[in-house]
């Protein structure tokens, strides 16, 4: 193919895009529980699929619990109708469990009534569940009871650190259960912390996440992260994120 650019003030400029190399397609990488048949998402090197066909996936921001619950549904069917397919949305700790021991899931916490109403309108849903979310959030999103626990390393495999995040996992499972892609839900995909680069322990801290997330029953097509790190978690079946989606 051949196109020409004309310019007024210029020479023409022609590309030639007949010797194009395409890069080569990897098979579908190991991720998560991808789904029901026929309507399966994985992630090989090129793209994510549906089907088995091309997915173009749209995502857009939306932090349920940061705004009023009596306007989800106006602000959802605005990203749809804007292009958006799939909703992407933190659960970030300190807003769900001020006190130790005492969750909140109740009016703008409501993180099952956000995800059904997503269900409703046709959306998708990536959820990012930390247990450190950044988000411009205080602590990250760690709890401020949690902080104060000043013998205990945070972001880090600290058996402690490690206990108490999978029993924020646990209280996530147990409020979208029965809504996971894997469930016929529209939960497609799970974040596990945000922008992680401690030297020398980002595949063993994510790696350690995944596995605790799995365990509990968040398992999704595709387990995510956002690390400078991705080639060596490819290689463990945990993937980085590029927010161009975002």
């Amino acid at each position: 193919m051949i196109i020409g650019v004309p310019n007024a003030f210029a020479q023409d400029h022609h590309i030639d895009l007949s010797q194009v190399e395409y890069p080569s397609l990897i098979n579908d990488f190991n991720m998560g529980h991808p789904g029901k048949s026929g309507e399966d998402i994985k992630v090989n090197s090129l793209y994510l699929t549906k089907g088995g066909e091309p997915l173009l996936p749209v995502m857009g921001e939306f932090h349920f619990s940061r705004y009023d619950h009596r306007y989800w549904k106006e602000t959802l069917l605005k990203m749809k109708a804007s292009g958006v397919n799939i909703v992407s949305t933190y659960l970030l700790w300190i807003y769900h469990e001020e006190i130790e021991g005492q969750l909140d899931w109740t009016g703008n916490n409501n993180i099952r009534a956000f995800v059904e109403l997503c269900e409703e309108i046709g959306l998708l849903v990536h959820l990012r569940i930390g247990p450190y979310c950044n988000a411009e959030c205080r602590n990250g999103g760690l709890p401020d009871w949690l902080m104060k626990k000043t013998h205990i390393r945070k972001r880090y495999n600290d058996p402690l650190y490690l206990a108490y995040s999978q029993k924020w996992y646990q209280a996530i499972y147990e409020q979208v259960e029965g809504l996971l892609y894997k469930d016929g839900g529209p939960i497609m995909g799970v974040q596990l912390e945000n922008e992680y680069v401690t030297k020398e322990h980002v595949v063993p801290h994510l790696m350690a996440l995944k596995e605790m997330a799995v365990k509990v029953g968040l398992d999704t097509p595709p387990l995510l992260d956002d690390s400078l790190d991705g080639f060596r978690l490819s290689e463990k079946g945990c993937y980085t994120i590029c927010w161009l989606l975002y």
